[in-house]
């Protein structure tokens, strides 16, 4: 290698050093926000469900039959017009942030020199190959083989495993849910008609439908195609990265490989003995 193309190389490997810590800074910005949007859905949730509730059971007092006792009936429904969409819309959230987690992992291993990548296209450009990847299904099951990562579901029901961030989420949503229906249909069986029966009928398929769709979503997020594992596996399949053959020693401190190596093959060169330099002291010719 010429010296020209050694600067050119180093040149180009602090440029992509430099473009990796950029992204991971962006990437980790994003996830903040992202999960800062999610404590304000679970909390505004909580905070409206709370406040229509009270508002229903306190203003709307009425005797048994009264024109209060029947709005009073369906104003403990209108809690679900906040629970349902924000139900859907949290584990929607919670697919990007483990895409962008998956992502982040396998940038840290290009920055860390575990990983080389062969077609590294950045964030956005990558995340639009994310999409098309998915839409082909190429990660319906993303890892079918690795068994031993297969959390069963009794673990999640009851909270046992390590990482319950998800199925407390997905908890406090179906609860809430079940408070307002039930609270509105108790109210309002007293002067049940059809309509306050297809009112009823609707919002229990509407609140089977969620809670089936989202318990899905859980294990998917733990165990499937959303998890932390298969994004990563996609991103790595994404971006054409895999291991490198041949590890980098811990003195590297981050890194890149080539300049490692680079500077490691320029101090041994330093070490060897000049042709015209004198001999030391301690030579003696035989």
């Amino acid at each position: 290698m010429t010296p020209l193309q050694g600067n050119t190389a180093m040149s180009q490997d602090s440029y992509m050093n430099a473009f990796y810590e950029a992204e991971r800074n962006a990437l980790r910005q994003e996830l903040h926000n992202l999960k800062g949007c999610q404590i304000t859905f679970l909390t505004t949730t909580i905070t409206a469900t709370g406040l229509l509730l009270g508002l229903s059971a306190t203003l709307l007092k009425g005797g048994e039959g009264s024109p209060a006792a029947r709005i009073q009936g369906l104003a403990f429904f209108l809690p679900l017009a906040v629970i349902i969409p924000f139900w859907w819309i949290f584990f929607d959230k919670a697919k990007t942030i483990t895409r962008v987690v998956g992502y982040y992992r396998v940038l840290e291993g290009l920055m860390l020199g575990r990983y080389e990548a062969k077609s590294y296209h950045g964030w956005e450009n990558a995340l639009e190959k994310m999409r098309r990847f998915r839409e082909e299904k190429h990660d319906a099951a993303p890892y079918k083989g690795e068994t031993k990562y297969q959390i069963p579901w009794p673990r999640i029901i009851f909270l046992t495993t390590s990482n319950r961030y998800w199925p407390i989420c997905y908890y406090i949503f179906l609860i809430l849910s079940l408070i307002s229906f039930f609270l509105g249909a108790s109210a309002t069986v007293e002067n049940l008609d059809y309509g306050h029966a297809i009112l009823i009928l609707t919002l229990a398929v509407i609140i089977l439908i969620s809670a089936g769709v989202n318990l899905q979503a859980v294990w998917n997020l733990i165990n499937g195609a959303n998890s932390y594992r298969a994004n990563e596996k996609a991103w790595m399949r994404i971006l054409k990265a895999r291991y490198r053959k041949k590890g980098v020693p811990d003195e590297a401190n981050g890194m890149a490989p080539e300049s490692y190596m680079r500077g490691k093959i320029q101090s041994l060169k330093a070490r060897q003995p000049h042709p015209n330099r004198p001999l030391g002291k301690d030579f003696h010719h035989a």
